[in-house]
């Protein structure tokens, strides 16, 4: 029986590790075009866990069944804190927060000007250099066409402070 119970408590940490722990830092990606930077939250929640349970199996102290219930109160606190600290520290810019800043800084009442969305999600974002831990490593790219020429400019926002900067002039047809 206290077999079975030690399997049941494995099987539970497995889960919310496994299940729950990328389903929390994966929530809020969707918002944000899948830009986050989550498997790296998730991979050092996997550390963390992984150095204090590597701690437990390595104490003779502890029974069996109290390292399998010490486990699981350290993969759940793991998970919440890291999570806590993920959700606390999302970027400020969704893409449609991007555009209306856009909107309000750049376009503002020009009748020749509108924000062209484009279609597919590579257009609409563009990979920075790769920093551990960050929230995201790429960039929002919004268009604006010009209705008296045929020049698309593009801006570069910064999702996590709303830094935009003006990137090129494209033309198309």
């Amino acid at each position: 029986m206290k077999h079975k119970q030690g399997v049941i408590i494995y099987l539970v940490n497995m889960f919310i590790l496994v299940v729950i722990g990328r389903l929390i830092l994966y929530i809020p990606n969707r918002k944000y075009l899948y830009i986050l930077n989550v498997n790296d939250y998730y991979l050092l929640s996997c550390i963390i866990i992984l150095l204090v349970v590597l701690g437990l199996v390595f104490s003779k102290k502890v029974t069996n069944r109290r390292k399998s219930l010490i486990s699981l109160l350290v993969t759940v606190c793991i998970i919440s804190i890291i999570g806590i600290y993920y959700y606390l520290n999302l970027p400020e810019y969704t893409y449609e927060k991007a555009i209306k800043l856009i909107e309000e800084k750049v376009v503002r009442q020009d009748d020749t000007v509108q924000i062209y969305i484009p279609q597919y999600r590579e257009e609409k974002i563009g990979f920075q250099k790769h920093t551990l831990l960050k929230m995201t490593n790429y960039v929002y790219y919004v268009h604006i066409n010009y209705s008296n020429n045929k020049n698309r400019v593009v801006y570069r926002v910064y999702p996590i402070d709303g830094y935009y900067e003006r990137v090129s002039n494209l033309k198309f047809d």
